[in-house]
């Protein structure tokens, strides 16, 4: 019993001499953004939360059945069959109307690799401005730990910034004419109104 004591402490005083990598075992932090948008609380929430409001704003389709374990699905394009058009087939966590949408969503669909996985994404509303405005609050969390996952993670910290940018301009110019919008992102500039478009 002493020998494999010895033992058992010899290897484990190797292992703490045995570096490795920093960011082996880092947990990413949540993905927190936020917006105000020029709208009514009841007008914001609408937006996210019906099967009519959604496609005002971000992607060309969507069915949202608003109660806890309801579907939260959104079209990004009307090809369903190639995995890179595919929008998000989540589910609806948690409601607290006109307060609080908890969802899955889907890890980008062009990362193969992670296909079939999602992450948690809060969504807080807040009416500020005696009822003209709305902020909107986002934290999307529970990527997981690799290459594809850090890869998933860059691109939703530019993505949701820009899904916040076109919930702002939804309520700025009137709901997205997709057709139009369309034919702007083949131009290669991205959507018009993408803050990054925007701020030049």
């Amino acid at each position: 019993m002493i020998g494999r004591f010895k033992v058992s402490v010899r290897f484990f005083v190797l292992g703490l001499l045995i570096p490795l990598p920093l960011n082996a075992f880092e947990i990413p932090p949540p993905i927190e953004n936020e917006a105000t948008v020029n709208a009514s609380l009841k007008e914001v929430w609408e937006a996210w939360t019906t099967s009519s409001g959604l496609p005002t704003w971000v992607g060309l389709g969507a069915d949202v059945d608003a109660r806890p374990r309801g579907v939260f699905r959104v079209v990004f394009q009307p090809d369903q069959t190639d995995p890179v058009a595919r929008g998000n087939d989540g589910t609806i966590i948690a409601i607290e109307p006109m307060k609080m949408l908890a969802v899955t969503w889907m890890t980008p669909m062009h990362i193969s690799e992670l296909t079939g996985n999602s992450t948690s994404l809060v969504i807080y509303f807040d009416e500020l401005n005696e009822g003209q405005q709305t902020r909107v609050r986002l934290i999307n969390s529970g990527y997981g730990i690799g290459e594809k996952w850090e890869e998933a993670y860059a691109y939703n910290v530019k993505g949701w910034d820009r899904v916040l940018s076109s919930l702002e301009y939804r309520f700025e110019t009137g709901p997205i004419d997709w057709d139009w919008a369309l034919k702007e992102m083949k131009k290669g500039q991205g959507w018009p109104w993408w803050r990054e478009n925007r701020n030049k």
